[in-house]
């Protein structure tokens, strides 16, 4: 759908009335490969799928998901970012890019159609120091069924079975547990981990345990209690397993720039449009990286 309030149109109006009426003939007779278009405010390009509603968005309005500043502003160059759930590569483009090629981005994304337009993004941009996995992250090596989705569902694909209303079929995919995945030479690199698993976070942070009690780094996680229950998880036992480590939780505000403190009871009822969180053991570091926190108490 057409977003009338998204920041493009105050930004550029006439440029994104434009987009939009084209994408719209875009959409009735898509090109036969999918468009390069700018993104991380022009620093690297991504590819538009105009056969699905996120590269409509992509096409029409250009980067404006407040997260992608977050991993801007908290990774340093040399640094290693690990995106687990990494779709089409938005925030390991962005992370590539902040890193250089002196880090390192490990991008774990197990639907088949999807990985390959993420394969395409990096190869865009011409980013070498990104390693893509076709593993699922969790709690044990092994093999899980997944549902693949497709078009327009496919950011929602997720470890299990798929079901039979969505444009989806299940596959087999290895499972990885992050620990085992990441050189450990590498581990006090980490500038950032970010999840988003479809309700499968608490078996990724599992996964990841040796490595969290090692070097607590920063996490950026989707926090959507709904999609925690599909895989039997309590939703509080995933607030749980963080604080039990030392992290503390942070969730975002009304203003886009700025991150709140946060109790259990807050972090459960997530915002619809940005369902986030941050967990940090030192609020200070986020500080001193450029991420706005609220003062607490």
């Amino acid at each position: 759908p057409v977003t009338l309030s998204n920041p493009a149109w105050r930004r550029r109006p006439f440029r994104t009335g434009l987009r939009v009426a084209w994408s719209v003939v875009l959409k009735r007779c898509p090109p036969s490969r999918p468009l390069v278009v700018p993104f991380d405010e022009g620093r690297s390009r991504i590819y538009a799928d105009m056969r699905t509603a996120f590269g409509r968005h992509l096409y029409r309005y250009g980067n404006t998901d407040p997260d992608l500043a977050v991993v801007r502003r908290i990774l340093r160059p040399g640094e290693v970012f690990i995106d687990g759930g990494a779709h089409v590569g938005m925030m390991s483009i962005v992370a590539a890019r902040a890193v250089g090629h002196t880090g390192a981005v490990f991008a774990f994304e197990p639907n088949p159609s999807i990985r390959k337009l993420l394969v395409r993004n990096m190869q865009l941009n011409g980013f070498s120091h990104v390693v893509v996995s076709d593993a699922a992250l969790g709690d044990h090596e092994g093999e899980g069924m997944f549902a693949a989705m497709e078009g327009d569902y496919a950011p929602w694909s997720h470890l299990g079975v798929a079901s039979e209303d969505r444009q989806a079929h299940s596959i087999l995919v290895r499972i990885t547990p992050l620990a085992g995945s990441i050189p450990e030479v590498q581990w006090s690199h980490i500038g950032l981990l970010k999840l988003d698993v479809e309700g499968a976070e608490l078996h990724a942070l599992r996964g990841a345990e040796p490595l969290l009690d090692a070097v607590h780094p920063v996490i950026l996680m989707e926090f959507v209690p709904g999609h925690l229950e599909r895989f039997g998880v309590d939703a509080p036992d995933v607030l749980s397993f963080l604080t039990d480590k030392g992290y503390r939780l942070l969730r975002p505000s009304h203003d886009p720039k700025l991150w709140m403190p946060c109790t259990f009871e807050q972090a459960m009822h997530p915002d619809p449009e940005r369902p986030n969180l941050l967990a940090t053991v030192s609020i200070e570091r986020l500080r001193e990286r450029g991420v706005e926190v609220l003062e607490s108490g």
